[in-house]
């Protein structure tokens, strides 16, 4: 197992947490992944990790807009 975060130690015994982004709050950074990985290599799997998914709502949010707009202009062409 590889982990990528900010070690943090506490009275009792030291954490592994995540740390700031530089793009602020709610942007914190821990990764975790099967098998002995580089951290690049993990920044890499993250960073394409996020665009897929960046890409998966968008096209998600398209599809919902689009069945949306068809049920309002459905309302108002039975109305007419």
């Amino acid at each position: 197992v590889s982990v990528l975060g900010q070690l943090s130690s506490s009275s009792s015994s030291p954490l592994i947490s995540s740390w700031p982004s530089k793009q602020g709050p709610g942007y914190d950074v821990a990764l975790l992944s099967k098998g002995n990985t580089t951290a690049k290599d993990m920044i890499q799997t993250g960073q394409t990790t996020n665009n897929i998914w960046t890409w998966v709502k968008r096209i998600g949010g398209w599809l919902i807009m689009f069945f949306g707009f068809g049920m309002i202009t459905q309302i108002i062409s039975t109305a007419a």
